[in-house]
């Protein structure tokens, strides 16, 4: 499999870092903003900034950590531009097939710890989202937040806090 910055170095392999990296942006904007149709829509603007901006790209094995660079600058420009309306964070079509009861009771844990989070304070939101959905490192956030990874830290711990604390 070749590696992502390979990729970038061939307009051809544009298709597979898009299919490679799609639905982790995706999912990153919705939990992040809380709406799922303006997410896809970012996510298709953060690829198109990405092959604009490929000729400028220094292949140092941070493909990941660029990628969600972008997406939080497009995430902070939509803030700026409108409030976050609380919205039910994943919108899917309903399925009427029976599924077994522990899978309904996994599915509405989920439906409440993402009705949750979406109370949080998007720095809150943010960083959670991204320590645990996208699987990042403190210093890759706070490399993207422009912030120091101890604050990272405290966000985090703060969310997991205020998170905790709605369930108990």
């Amino acid at each position: 499999m070749r590696s992502d910055d390979e990729l970038m170095g061939d307009p051809a392999g544009f298709d597979e870092l898009v299919r490679r990296h799609q639905g982790a942006v995706a999912g990153y904007f919705r939990n992040v903003l809380l709406d799922a149709h303006r997410a896809e829509d970012l996510a298709q603007e953060t690829f198109l900034k990405i092959f604009r901006e490929r000729l400028s790209y220094r292949p140092e094995g941070r493909f990941r950590q660029w990628l969600f660079r972008i997406a939080h600058n497009l995430a902070m420009d939509e803030f700026s531009r409108r409030k976050v309306r609380a919205e039910r964070p994943l919108e899917e079509a309903p399925d009427d097939r029976p599924r077994p009861p522990e899978v309904v009771a996994r599915d509405e844990e989920l439906r409440r710890v993402f009705e949750a989070m979406g109370d949080l304070p998007p720095v809150y939101r943010e960083a959670l989202s991204l320590a645990w959905f996208q699987e990042l490192s403190y210093v890759e956030i706070a490399s993207l937040t422009g912030t120091t990874p101890g604050n990272v830290a405290v966000r985090v711990h703060t969310a997991l806090q205020k998170l905790k604390a709605k369930f108990s």
